[in-house]
């Protein structure tokens, strides 16, 4: 399989390779990556995003349309009265120094508008489609990489420059609030040097870290497994083990506690993947998942209400806000363009009164990759 990165870095692996650039290698190693189910799923919808002729079941349709309602939200916040016109939507673009080729990466979706003085100003969507919670734009290596790629592909095709390059995480299973930073003239500067200088990083040796989840060779590498064993061979009161560390260390030990976790799901999967395929595995045998039964919410409360009281038929039945917002912010549009801003004030004034919050547990949230 050919690979498009040229065996380059990839703005996608910019934060792993800036704490070990070693890693850089097993990105090399195409037919030997391993590919997760939400990693494959991510894939299809993204292709979908693009425009391919993908079929999606309808979880994933679903997550499909609410990256696009909020792109849309996104693009109209930032666009104000101006038009834009697409610049690039899935495309590879290299970043190039003195004509050689350095990094490169693939927006999601990039946009442009041009102010009166014919300067332009670029917006970048990077669709997340994952459950977890990912870097703000703020903090994202990533993206940092694509805008200053991209700035660099404007500049050598176009023949212009950029005054600011705007990009937005859209995580829909996360938040319905998207994460946005924008980036001025002397923001892509420094980022430049930056992405650069960790782009030709001399390779030191592998090093575990908290992005060895995200490395093709975490099952191989000497220094991941070194510290996943680590972990592993714990005796002792874990909760009295990791109070007794500094608090660098404690961090450390979080990494590599989540690179095990990552690591014995491999394994597993492994397993039934060889189950699948007939192979024998003594005192394992595979077992049919469980059978999921649906009823359209109105059907059920039609049906039910002959038999049960209102209140009894509330509990068993459950509306996403999130889904319902989609659907009346269609509506509305089917018959006047409204503004999401305008439709959330409409939204809110109509079911605000009726809706109820609650909070879940809390999680460890990683907010710097010290």
């Amino acid at each position: 399989m050919k690979d498009e990165r040229l065996g380059l870095p990839s703005c996608s692996s910019l934060a792993r390779l800036q704490k070990c650039p070693h890693s850089l290698r097993y990105d090399r190693e195409e037919e030997k990556k391993v590919v997760t189910e939400i990693a494959e799923k991510g894939t299809r919808i993204h292709a979908y995003l693009a425009g391919e002729p993908i079929l999606l079941n309808k979880q994933e349709l679903d997550l499909a349309n609410s990256c696009q309602v909020v792109a849309q939200r996104v693009i109209e916040e930032w666009a104000g009265e101006e038009g834009t016109q697409e610049l690039l939507k899935e495309e590879r673009v290299f970043y190039e120094s003195a004509g050689k080729k350095i990094y490169s990466g693939k927006p999601d979706l990039a946009i442009a508008k041009r102010d009166e003085e014919l300067k332009g100003h670029i917006l970048i969507l990077d669709y997340k489609t994952g459950p977890n919670e990912y870097e703000t734009a703020n903090q994202n290596l990533q993206l940092r990489g694509l805008a200053v790629a991209i700035r660099d592909f404007i500049r050598r095709e176009y023949d212009e420059d950029v005054e600011t390059i705007s990009c937005a995480v859209i995580q829909p299973l996360v938040t319905w609030e998207p994460s946005i930073i924008t980036y001025s003239r002397a923001h892509l500067d420094q980022a430049e040097e930056e992405i650069v200088s960790i782009c030709t990083a001399k390779d030191q040796g592998p090093v575990a870290n908290r992005y060895c989840n995200f490395c093709q060779g975490f099952v191989v590498c000497d220094a991941c497994q070194k510290a996943t064993g680590e972990v592993s061979i714990m005796r002792q009161n874990v909760y009295d083990l990791v109070k007794s560390k500094d608090p660098r260390q404690r961090r450390e030990l979080y990494n590599t506690a989540c690179l095990a976790i990552k690591t014995a799901s491999s394994i597993i999967k492994a397993c039934k993947e060889m189950l699948q395929s007939g192979e024998e595995i003594p005192g394992l045998a595979l077992k049919d998942g469980k059978t999921m039964r649906q009823i359209s919410p109105s059907v059920a409360k039609m049906i039910a209400s002959r038999f049960m009281p209102e209140a009894t038929i509330d509990n068993c039945t459950k509306i996403s806000v999130t889904k319902l917002y989609e659907e009346f912010y269609r509506m509305k549009n089917m018959t006047a363009k409204v503004s999401h801003k305008e439709c959330k004030e409409i939204f809110n004034n109509i079911f605000g009164p009726y809706i109820t919050t609650t909070k879940q547990d809390q999680t460890i949230n990683i907010v710097s990759n010290e």
